[in-house]
C-alpha cells in the first residue's frame, strides 16, 4: 500500500475537520444574520424591494457556499489544494505523531520518484513499508473533533440559544416579520396610527360633473389629510382638514377625464416604521350623459281670459302667463330616453313626462311662482347635467276695480225714490255679476223690519270689454220709504275667473238717507242764514273798497300824482274788492243748493225754486268776467299805468262798483221778499206733514197698538207741531214790512185757542196711550187730526190772501208802467207826426228836438221805475229789458238826428220807439195776466199751456214720419213730405225760441228746452241732406220724451205724492199750421186791461188817448 492511500484518511479527516467549522462559522454567521434582518424587520418593515435583496443576497450565499464546496471537493480529490496535500499532511502528521517530522514527507517524495525513475526499489519499498507501519501504528479517532471545531459549534449553539430566547420574548413580531421575510414578494402594510378610508370608492360621473371623494380615518387621526388625483397630464394635489367626526370631504370640478384619486399623510419622522399612510386608490370613471337640444313651450291661457296661445322657446328661462294656463313640453335629446321628468324646488313630486325615443312631452298647469327643472336619462339611468332651471310666473288675474263717480257715501233719497248710479268698472278679463247689497233700516216705523236684499245691475259681461261705465237708476220706490229711513249699502263686483273662482270687489258702506221734512226744512234755514251773513259782509266791505277807492280817486285829481303808499291803499282796496266778488261763488253756491234740495225734495212750489234760480242769475251777473279782468288787469300792471290811465281804469271800476251795490241791493230786497214766500211754504208742508202723521197714528192705535211706541210718536207730532208754531211766530214778522193786517192774523192764529186746544189734547192723547185706553185714544187722535186740518186751512187762507196781497200791489205798479208807457208811445207817434211834415230847414226842428229830450226824459224815469220795480219781482222779464232798452237807444238816435236836421232819419228812430214801446206795453199785459191768473210774476202757467201745445203738435209730426218709415206714404211723395217735416219742425223750433225769449225759466227748465232745441237743429240738419233713417224718429220721440217730462216736472205738488207721467191718448194733430195764435185770448187780455185802466180817476182827454192807443192795438190783431 502506498503511502499516499494511508494519508487520504487524514486528508479526509482534515477536510471534515475544516467544513465543520466552516460550517459551524457559517451557521454562527447566518443565524447572527438572519436574526439581525428579522430583528430589523420588525423594526423598520422592510421594502419589497430590500426583502427581495435580502433574500437573493442569502441564495446568493448558500449557493456560493455549494459551489464552493463542490469546488473545493474537486480540488480535494484532484489534490489540487495544498491545504490538503499529501506533502502538507505528511508534514502536520510528522509533526504530530512521529519522531522524525520530514521522514513522512521523505517517503512520499521518494515514492513519488520511485514511480517515475530507476532507482532501486527495494530499498524505496523498504522506507516505505516502514512509513507505512509507523503510520498505521498511530491512534487516531477520526470521530472525535477537534476543539476548534467544538468550540465553534458550541459558540453557534450558544448564540442560537440566545437568539431563540429573544425569539420566544417577541416571538409574534419575530414569526410575523419570518413571515414577511419568507414572504418577501408580497406587500405587507407596517402598522399605521391611523388607516385612511375611501368612503366613494371608485366614482362614476358625467361629463363635467363634480366628484365628491370622502375619506374616513380610524385611530390617531391627523388635523389634516393630502388627497391626491391622478390622470392624462393632470396631477393635483390637495390638503382636507378633517371635521369632527374625523371625515374628510373634497369636491373636484368639472371633471371631463378619468382620474385616480387617494387620500395620504407622508412620514415626516426618520423612525418611522411607514413612510406613508395612504387610502386605496380608488378611480373617478367619466361617463357620456344625455342632452337636452331642443325645448319649446306651448302656453295656453285658459279659456275664460279669451287670450291666444303663444310659443316660447327653451332658452328664455322665464315663463309668464296668466294663472291657470297649461304649458305644454316638448323636448328632444341626443340620445333615446328612458325616462323624463319635471322636478320642482319646492315639490317633492314629480310630473313624469311622456317618452317616444329622443323626444319627451308632457304639460303643466300654472297655478303658483315655482322653479323647475327638466330632468331626462337613457336606458342606462344616466341623467343630464347642468339642465336649465325655469321659472314659472303666473300673471294673478287681478281684482276687478271699482271705482264710483256717484252717488256720495252720504247722500240723501229726494221723493223721485231713485238713486242715480255712475260707477266704472275695469278688470283685465271681464265680469260676471255686478250688485247692491243693501239693508233698509226703518229708524222711525217701529212695526217694520229691516230689509236686507240685493239687487243685481244689469252689465254687459262679454268678455272683450274690459271697462264699461255704468249709468243705473235705482228705483227703490217698491220699498216704501217713510220720511227719517236709510238704506245702507255696497257695491259688489265680480270678475269672471274660472280658475281660482270670481273675485270679488267690496265698495264702502253707502248710506242714503231719505230726511224728514224737519230736517230739509233745517238745511234749508241754514242756507238762508249763510246767505244773509255772507251778503250782508260782502255789501258792507264792498261799500268800503269802494269808499277807499274814490277817496284815492279824489287825491289823483288833485296832485295828478301817487307815491308809493298811496299805491299800496289802492292796491289794498282793489284786491278786497276782488276777493268780495270772488265770494260771491260761495252764495251762488248754497243758492244752488237751496235749489237742488228744494227741487229734489219738493219742498216749495216750481214757482219759488224759479225765484231762487233768477237770485243766482242776479249773482252771475255780478260776477260778470268783464268787472274781473278790469280788476285782474289793475292790480298786475299798477306799477306800470300813468297817473291818467289810473284815474281812467279807478273812475270804470267805481262805477262797476256801485253798479254791484245797487245789483245786490236788489238781490237783498228780492231775497227778503223770497223768504217770506219760503216760510209760508213751508209751515204749510209742515202742517200736511203732521196731518199725515196724526192720520197714521190713529191708523196704528187700531191695527198695531203699542201704547209705549205710539206715546212716543204722538209726543214727536207735538214737538213738530211745536216747532211750526215758532217758525209761524218768526214768519209774522217778516210779514210785517209787507202788510201789518197780514202779520196780526198769521200772530193771532198762533196764539188762538184752537192750537192751544190742539197742544192739550196731543198731551192728552198721551196719557190715554200710556193707559192703554185705546178707544179714547183713537177718539183723541181723529179730533186732533180734524183740528189740525182746520188750522192749515186757516193757515192757508192767511198765506193765499198775502200772495194775492203781494200780487195785486205788483199789478198795481205794473198797471201804472203800463199806462206810463202807452202815454209815452202815443206822444212818440204824434211826435213823429210832426217830425215827418216838417222842412229839414224849418226852424220847427228845434222844437221837436226839445220836445224828443223831454220825451227823452220822461224815459228815463220810467227806465227807472223799470230798475225799481225790477228790484221787487222777476215779472220784469229779459225781452221786457231789451225793448226798453232799444226803445231808449232809438231816442238818443232821434235827437241827433234833429240836431242835424235830418228829419226822414230822425222819423225812422221815432217809428222804432213807438214799436218797442208798443211791444213793451204788450209785454207788460201779459205779465199782469199771468200775475192774474197764477197769483205771481213767475209765467210757468203760461209755459205749461204752450208746453202742451208743443208736445201735441210733435206727436202729430211723430206720428206722420212713423207713417212714412212703415211705407204707408207715397215714395214718390218723398221730396214733398221732407220740405213739409222741415216747415213743420222749424215752426216748432221757431215757438220754442219765443217761449225761452218772453218767459222767465228756472235754470234746469231752461237747460231742457235747449236740449229741445238741439234736437230739432239735429233733424233739421239730417232733412237738409235728405237724409230719413231710423235716428230721426228715436230723435223726434225723444223731443217728445222732453217736452212730456218738462210738464211733468212743473206739476210737482205735494212732498210724498208719486207722480206718474202718463202720455195724453186721442191727440189731435192740425200740424205746424194749426199752432194757436192766441188771437182770442189777446183781444180779451186787452180788452180786460182797457176796463181796469179807466176804472181809475184819469183826466178825459187822458182817457180818449187810452182809448185810442188800445183800439189801435186790437186793429193790429
Amino acid at each position: 500500500m502506498s503511502i499516499k492511500k494511508n494519508l487520504e484518511f487524514f486528508q479526509f479527516k482534515k477536510l471534515k475537520n475544516d467544513f465543520l467549522f466552516l460550517f459551524w462559522t457559517t451557521l454562527s454567521i447566518s443565524i447572527g444574520f438572519l436574526f439581525l434582518i428579522i430583528f430589523l424587520e420588525s423594526i423598520f418593515w422592510f421594502p419589497i424591494s430590500l426583502k427581495i435583496l435580502l433574500k437573493s443576497l442569502i441564495l446568493i450565499i448558500v449557493s456560493t457556499f455549494l459551489i464552493f464546496s463542490l469546488i473545493i471537493f474537486y480540488l480535494f480529490k484532484n489534490n489540487k489544494l495544498k491545504r490538503y496535500s499529501y506533502e502538507k499532511i505528511a508534514i502536520e502528521i510528522g509533526i504530530e505523531h512521529l519522531d522524525s517530522k520530514d521522514e513522512l514527507l521523505n517517503a512520499i517524495q521518494l515514492e513519488k520518484e520511485f514511480n517515475s525513475s530507476t532507482i532501486s526499489t527495494t530499498l524505496i519499498n523498504k522506507l516505505i513499508e516502514n512509513v507505512n507501519l509507523q503510520i498505521s501504528k498511530i491512534n487516531i479517532d477520526f470521530k472525535k473533533l477537534p476543539k476548534r471545531v467544538l468550540k465553534r459549534r458550541n459558540q453557534t449553539i450558544f448564540i442560537s440559544f440566545i437568539f431563540l430566547i429573544i425569539c420566544f420574548v417577541y416571538l409574534p413580531e419575530f414569526i410575523f416579520s419570518s413571515y414577511r421575510l419568507i414572504n418577501s414578494s408580497k406587500e405587507f402594510k407596517p402598522p399605521t396610527p391611523f388607516v385612511i378610508n375611501s368612503m366613494k370608492k371608485n366614482i362614476y360621473i358625467m361629463g363635467g360633473d363634480s366628484a365628491n371623494v370622502v375619506f374616513l380615518t380610524k385611530g390617531n387621526s391627523p388635523d389634516s389629510i393630502q388627497v391626491e388625483f391622478l390622470g392624462e397630464n393632470f396631477n393635483e394635489k390637495k390638503w382636507i382638514k378633517a371635521d369632527q367626526k374625523n371625515t374628510y370631504y373634497y369636491t373636484l370640478k368639472n371633471i371631463n377625464q378619468n382620474l385616480s384619486y387617494r387620500g395620504y399623510v407622508n412620514s415626516n419622522k426618520s423612525w418611522d416604521k411607514w413612510d406613508e399612510i395612504s387610502s386605496d386608490i380608488n378611480s373617478i370613471e367619466v361617463i357620456d350623459r344625455p342632452k337636452i337640444q331642443k325645448i319649446n313651450f306651448n302656453i295656453v291661457p285658459p279659456k275664460y281670459s279669451e287670450l291666444d296661445q303663444f310659443k316660447q322657446q327653451g332658452n328664455i328661462a322665464e315663463i309668464k302667463s296668466l294663472k291657470g294656463s297649461i304649458i305644454k313640453i316638448n323636448i328632444e335629446s341626443n340620445k333615446n330616453l328612458g325616462e323624463s321628468h319635471l322636478s320642482f324646488e319646492d315639490k317633492k313630486d314629480m310630473i313624469k313626462l311622456n317618452v317616444n325615443k329622443k323626444k319627451a312631452f308632457g304639460e303643466i298647469l300654472i297655478e303658483n311662482e315655482g322653479f323647475f327643472n327638466i330632468n331626462i336619462s337613457d336606458f342606462r339611468k344616466i341623467r343630464n347635467l347642468n339642465s336649465i332651471k325655469y321659472k314659472i310666473i303666473p300673471i294673478i288675474d287681478k281684482f276687478p276695480e271699482l271705482k264710483i263717480f256717484y252717488p256720495e257715501l252720504n247722500n240723501e233719497i229726494d221723493e223721485s225714490f231713485k238713486i242715480p248710479i255712475h260707477l266704472q268698472i275695469i278688470d283685465d278679463f271681464g265680469f260676471s255679476n255686478l250688485q247692491v247689497v243693501f239693508e233698509i233700516i226703518n229708524s222711525d216705523n217701529p212695526f217694520s223690519k229691516n230689509i236686507v236684499s240685493v239687487k243685481k245691475i244689469p252689465i254687459n259681461e262679454k268678455n272683450k270689454i274690459k271697462s264699461q261705465d255704468i249709468y243705473f237708476d235705482w228705483n227703490i220706490s217698491e220699498y216704501e220709504l217713510v220720511p227719517g229711513d236709510e238704506i245702507n249699502y255696497h257695491f259688489e263686483l265680480y270678475d269672471n275667473d274660472l280658475v281660482s273662482g270670481p273675485k270679488k270687489t267690496k265698495s264702502n258702506l253707502f248710506i242714503s238717507k231719505f230726511p224728514s221734512l224737519a230736517e230739509l226744512f233745517e238745511r234749508n234755514d241754514d242756507n238762508q242764514n249763510e246767505i244773509e251773513k255772507e251778503i250782508s259782509k260782502i255789501v258792507n266791505n264792498i261799500y268800503e273798497s269802494t269808499k277807499a277807492i274814490r277817496q284815492s280817486e279824489l287825491k289823483l285829481i288833485k296832485s295828478k300824482k301817487i307815491d308809493w303808499n298811496e299805491k299800496q291803499k289802492i292796491k289794498q282796496s282793489l284786491s278786497t274788492l276782488n276777493k268780495n266778488i270772488d265770494d260771491l261763488k260761495n252764495i251762488s253756491q248754497t243758492i244752488d243748493k237751496i235749489i237742488n234740495q228744494s227741487d229734489n225734495n219738493n219742498l216749495f212750489s216750481k214757482e219759488m225754486i224759479n225765484k231762487f234760480s233768477k237770485l243766482q242769475n242776479i249773482i252771475k251777473e255780478i260776477m260778470n268776467k268783464e268787472i274781473t279782468d278790469d280788476l285782474n288787469g289793475l292790480l298786475n300792471n299798477l306799477e306800470k299805468v300813468t297817473p291818467d290811465e289810473l284815474l281812467s281804469s279807478l273812475k270804470k271800476i267805481q262805477s262797476n262798483s256801485h253798479q254791484i251795490e245797487r245789483d245786490l241791493d236788489r238781490f237783498i230786497k228780492i231775497f227778503n221778499r223770497i223768504n217770506v214766500e219760503r216760510k209760508l211754504e213751508e209751515i204749510e208742508k209742515r202742517m200736511k206733514n203732521i196731518i199725515k202723521s196724526q192720520q197714521n197714528l190713529s191708523n196704528n192705535i187700531t191695527n198695531n197698538f203699542n201704547s209705549k211706541i205710539l206715546k212716543n210718536k204722538q209726543y214727536e207730532i207735538e214737538n213738530e207741531f211745536d216747532r211750526t208754531l215758532k217758525i209761524m211766530n218768526s214768519t209774522s214778522k217778516l210779514i210785517q214790512p209787507f202788510s201789518q193786517e197780514i202779520s196780526d192774523e198769521l200772530n193771532d192764529l198762533n196764539n188762538s185757542n184752537e192750537i192751544n186746544s190742539s197742544k192739550n189734547q196731543m198731551k192728552q192723547n198721551q196719557n190715554n196711550l200710556s193707559k192703554n185706553d185705546i178707544n179714547e185714544s183713537v177718539k183723541s187722535s181723529k179730533e186732533i187730526s180734524n183740528k189740525m186740518k182746520s188750522i192749515n186751512l186757516k193757515f192757508k187762507n192767511i198765506s193765499k190772501k198775502f200772495s194775492d196781497f203781494t200780487t195785486n200791489q205788483m199789478i198795481v205798479n205794473f198797471e201804472k208802467i203800463f199806462l206810463e208807457t202807452i202815454y209815452l208811445s202815443k206822444k212818440q207817434e204824434l211826435l213823429n207826426s210832426s217830425t215827418i211834415n216838417i222842412p229839414s230847414f224849418s226852424s220847427r226842428l228845434r222844437i221837436i228836438a226839445r220836445n224828443q229830450q223831454l220825451l227823452k226824459d220822461q224815459l228815463n224815469q220810467l227806465i227807472n221805475t223799470f230798475i225799481e220795480l225790477s228790484s221787487e219781482t222777476f215779472a220784469i222779464t229779459p225781452k221786457i229789458g231789451r225793448l226798453i232798452g232799444k226803445a231808449s237807444y232809438n231816442m238818443n238816435e232821434s235827437i241827433k238826428k234833429l240836431e242835424e236836421r235830418q228829419n226822414l232819419e230822425s222819423s225812422n228812430h221815432q217809428k222804432q220807439i213807438v214799436k218797442s214801446l208798443n211791444e213793451t206795453a204788450f209785454e207788460l199785459l201779459k205779465s199782469m195776466e199771468n200775475m192774474k191768473t197764477s197769483g205771481s210774476a213767475s209765467g210757468y202757467e203760461e209755459f205749461l199751456k204752450q208746453m202742451k201745445n208743443l208736445s201735441n203738435s210733435q206727436d202729430g209730426i211723430n206720428s206722420e214720419t212713423l207713417s212714412f218709415m212703415l211705407g204707408q206714404t207715397n215714395e214718390n211723395d218723398k221730396e214733398n213730405f221732407i220740405k213739409r217735416l222741415i216747415k213743420n219742425q222749424s215752426e216748432i223750433k221757431k215757438s220754442i225760441q219765443q217761449m225761452m225769449d218772453e218767459l222767465s225759466l228756472s235754470q234746469s227748465t231752461e237747460n231742457q228746452i235747449k236740449k229741445i232745441n238741439d234736437d230739432i237743429e239735429d233733424i233739421l240738419n239730417d232733412l237738409s241732406n235728405n237724409r230719413i233713417t231710423s235716428t230721426i224718429l228715436d230723435k223726434q220721440n225723444k223731443i217728445l220724451s222732453r217736452m212730456l217730462n218738462s210738464q211733468k216736472a212743473l206739476n210737482k205738488q205735494d212732498y210724498n205724492e208719486k207722480r206718474i207721467s202718463n202720455m195724453a191718448n186721442n191727440i189731435e194733430y192740425n200740424g205746424p199750421s194749426g199752432l194757436p195764435e192766441d188771437l182770442g185770448q189777446r183781444r180779451s187780455i186787452i180788452m180786460s186791461s182797457l176796463q181796469k185802466a179807466l176804472k181809475n180817476d184819469y183826466s178825459l182827454d187822458y182817457q180818449n188817448m187810452i182809448k185810442i192807443y188800445f183800439n189801435t192795438l186790437i186793429d193790429s190783431l
